[in-house]
């Protein structure tokens, strides 16, 4: 199956190799203008108050389009294979984005804790690169080789780790004045941790569905509520 896929994506670029060229050269242009933007904003309102929230909120924002203007551009102009490495990667960037947040959020300051959450994402987006562009080409290589099952996986060891940290640490940081919220996070952390746990075991034998959309819906509600503080 690997074979075919190699033949199928060799014959594909003999024929469309400009078509990827061109995907490549505008989505490298969506790239710098991104990086240009953090170092600006960096460089402009460093020091306002509510700083972590408006980064957070505007590049969160800024990735969400970017999604969707990779998805349309691959329809467009017919690009398959840099088009599914970079829709998923810009997916890549809002969980760094999020993470970073939550971290920080949560005065989470483990950064080997935080490489290993990201490495285990970028590999992720690696698979799912993959299994998209194998189903362009018709293949199937994701259920030929489990490739899904290892992706729910390698997603729910992080994720949990990442809650576990997020309500042991949040209920420090809540104020004494949110008396009801911060008692509930001491006393029922474990059982959120273990609420997370059982959905993650639904996703992977597939009894409940989460998809890159539900992602990006979530990064919305995040940045509505980051822009309303």
């Amino acid at each position: 199956m690997i074979e075919k896929l190699q033949e199928l994506v060799v014959n594909y670029l003999s024929e469309n190799l400009l078509s990827e060229i061109l995907g490549f050269g505008i989505i490298s242009v969506l790239i710098v203008a991104f990086n240009f933007y953090k170092k600006s904003l960096k460089r402009y309102v460093k020091g306002f108050k509510y700083y972590l929230y408006l980064r957070t909120g505007l590049s969160t924002f800024i990735l969400i389009v970017y999604y969707f203007l990779i998805k349309n551009l691959g329809y467009l102009i017919n690009i398959k294979i840099i088009g599914s490495f970079y829709e998923n990667l810009v997916l890549f960037y809002i969980v760094y984005e999020l993470t970073r947040f939550l971290f920080q959020l949560a005065d989470i300051r483990n950064k080997k804790l935080f490489k290993f959450v990201m490495f285990v994402a970028f590999v992720n987006v690696l698979i799912i690169a993959l299994i998209d562009i194998a189903n362009k080409f018709n293949i199937d290589i994701g259920k030929k080789y489990n490739l899904m099952i290892i992706f729910k996986g390698l997603s729910l060891i992080p994720i949990s780790v990442i809650v576990y940290l997020l309500t042991t640490n949040l209920a420090k940081k809540v104020p004494s004045k949110y008396g009801t919220l911060k008692e509930f996070l001491i006393k029922y952390h474990l059982f959120i941790n273990f609420i997370v746990i059982v959905l993650g075991f639904l996703w992977i034998v597939n009894i409940i569905n989460l998809s890159r959309e539900l992602l990006v819906g979530v990064s919305l509600a995040v940045i509505i509520f980051l822009f309303y503080i």
